[in-house]
């Protein structure tokens, strides 16, 4: 190795496609076949795509297509300690231990951490829990707001060079300028209808809700300028 485990943070993906082989050699499971039989089916997730190599491999570095409330369902898992109905489906302790900052991202104020494949980012407040998200390709971005129970999962696929284009068009607000999204809960959230909430991500983000009843609300993404 180049440096010690620990000493400097680099996004590495080959890195986490050794998952896959690791796995196997553990298990003598295919990846995909331990995943649908261990954290699939008791999730109650039953469309899924995952690529693979040329080889055959299962692609561990970002190959899992899911649908936008099965995502959550994942993030929802850990935000209730690896539980699902009941049963223990992920360890308490591996929770805990992947969801721990483990190296900070950048030296820059208010910049994330990384966990166990987690981005760890800061709310703004002193000794507030951090927000448990991913970073998918092409806007991918599940987000577990832990002092508030919830979940928040963005579909998006701006793979093509140019600016990020927005569910529907920005519009302008007397603080922010905003892009609007409809997002479904179902029953992982309880809410009321006519709340709204603000939270801060960092210093130039912020996500904002408005609730309209049980089944719906609206999420704006909007920055402070």
């Amino acid at each position: 190795m180049m440096e010690d485990p620990g000493t400097r943070f680099n996004y590495n993906s080959g890195a986490t496609e050794i998952v896959a082989s690791v796995v196997r050699r553990a298990t003598g499971t295919d990846i995909e076949e331990y995943a649908a039989k261990h954290l699939f089916a008791p999730l109650g997730i039953t469309h899924w795509f995952w690529k693979r190599s040329s080889s055959g491999l299962i692609d561990t570095e970002g190959g899992l297509y899911l649908e936008a409330r099965d995502l959550a369902k994942l993030w929802y898992l850990f935000l209730n300690d690896g539980k699902w109905d009941g049963k223990q489906v992920v360890s308490s302790e591996w929770v805990k231990t992947s969801v721990a900052p483990f190296i900070p991202v950048s030296s820059a104020p208010n910049a994330p951490s990384y966990g166990l494949a987690w981005w760890l980012y800061p709310t703004g407040k002193p000794s507030a829990p951090l927000y448990w998200a991913g970073s998918g390709f092409g806007g991918q971005i599940p987000v577990a707001m832990t002092e508030q129970d919830m979940i928040v999962v963005f579909n998006g696929w701006n793979i093509l060079p140019g600016p990020p284009v927005a569910p529907r068009a920005p519009h302008d607000g007397p603080a922010c300028r905003c892009g609007a999204v409809n997002a479904e809960i179902g029953p992982l959230h309880r809410v009321a209808s006519g709340r709204g909430s603000r939270h801060s991500i960092n210093d130039q983000w912020r996500i904002c809700f408005r609730f309209f009843d049980a089944d719906a609300y609206e999420v704006e993404v909007c920055d402070y300028h």
